[in-house]
């Protein structure tokens, strides 16, 4: 069989980068009885990465020039035409798209819901082009794989698919996410970016969807009663104005710390410092953080909302991202009570152990076969 796999989110910013990243290394790594064609676009960043495949005796990699810089054209106009040039069998996107035509078996991975369960958080055109996009994409596709089952059901009764165009497949978590005791390391990292003593720790960009300004709420009501900063790690993306408004407003600019984009092999070491972990994402369709920070014995607050019950279970406390009083008392427990701590870092530790990108990729490859043989 002859794989195609789309690579336009090859070096995508945030979770779905990752998982590119993460599914394109391990697929040709643990399956060598069939061949790989990665195709590079001509635009964006992806291209910067060719060759990385050159060990691979099962991977060919092909850049595929586009007169139209921009990823509907390129999906429509030449990912059929590399199809046909090189007898792809499958065309596995990792992102989120699939060409409209082509006679070859299309597979994608939908990482989201917000076109449906939340459109305010994008720009008016996205807002108004967006689900009409998504549902056509999602019909085109032979299967759909969902990053949980929470997003799969969500799907299903959005678009009236069949149960069949869809299948649930975890995100995995990559082994570096491990709790940190090197203490050198530890104290490296914490003066790379002069953090604080004690501090509690968002990790995300900043946009809508992150609800970054429940927490900044949340932690001016506690901010007098303890000596922890708010540390966060991550880029500003869209309409993250109000998120920094309300820092200032809230008389915090003292009290919180934007690293902007960290390393990502610091990243660990960053979960491993911090007292407590909070994810107060309005949704998300499974919380790639939510993992890492469990895996690196981070305690963690989250939101009881979208996948994030489903992924945490009992390993994380779990709050209504719009209740602030709530959110507030959940992470003082957390830093206060030293048995319930103990307790959210063990089985944190446990259920991260449930995600590896390598059963990721073993359930990927299986539903190409799948789709191969309901031809």
């Amino acid at each position: 069989m002859r794989i195609g796999i789309m690579l336009q989110s090859l070096l995508h910013f945030g979770g779905i980068g990752i998982y590119t990243r993460q599914i394109v290394k391990q697929l040709p790594h643990i399956d060598i009885n069939n061949e790989y064609i990665m195709l590079y676009p001509s635009f964006g960043e992806s291209s910067r990465m060719f060759g990385q495949f050159k060990s691979y005796n099962n991977v060919q990699e092909v850049y595929s020039k586009s007169l139209v810089p921009h990823a509907l054209y390129w999906d429509n106009f030449v990912v059929p035409r590399v199809v046909k040039e090189y007898h792809i069998d499958l065309l596995f996107n990792p992102f989120l798209s699939v060409p409209f035509v082509g006679d070859v078996k299309k597979i994608f991975v939908m990482h989201g819901h917000e076109w449906f369960t939340m459109p305010e958080v994008f720009w008016l055109w996205e807002r108004l082009t967006g689900p009409i996009r998504m549902k056509m994409v999602m019909k085109a596709a032979d299967r759909v794989i969902s990053i949980s089952n929470t997003l799969t059901a969500l799907l299903i009764r959005t678009t009236g698919l069949p149960g069949s165009k869809f299948t649930t497949i975890y995100h995995g978590v990559d082994g570096k996410f491990r709790p940190i005791t090197n203490r050198s390391l530890l104290q490296s990292v914490k003066a790379h970016y002069a953090l604080p003593e004690k501090f509690i720790l968002f990790v995300g960009g900043l946009y809508p969807q992150k609800n970054f300004a429940a927490l900044i709420e949340a932690f001016s009501l506690m901010a007098r009663d303890i000596p922890h900063q708010l540390v966060v790690a991550g880029k500003t993306r869209w309409k993250y104005r109000r998120d920094l408004q309300c820092v200032m407003e809230k008389g915090l600019a003292d009290r919180v710390q934007v690293l902007g984009w960290v390393d990502p092999q610091e990243i660990p070491a960053l979960y491993s410092l911090a007292d407590c972990f909070v994810y107060p994402s309005l949704y998300e369709g499974f919380g790639l953080c939510l993992v890492e920070a469990m895996a690196c014995g981070c305690p963690t607050v989250a939101a009881a909302t979208g996948a994030l019950p489903e992924i945490a279970q009992d390993a994380a406390v779990l709050v209504d991202p719009h209740d602030y009083v709530g959110m507030k008392d959940a992470i003082l427990r957390v830093i206060a009570d030293q048995d319930w701590r103990q307790q959210l870092i063990q089985r944190g530790l446990v259920r991260a152990k449930d995600f590896t990108w390598e059963k990721c990729a073993e359930e990927t490859l299986k539903v190409f076969y799948e789709v191969i043989a309901e031809a």
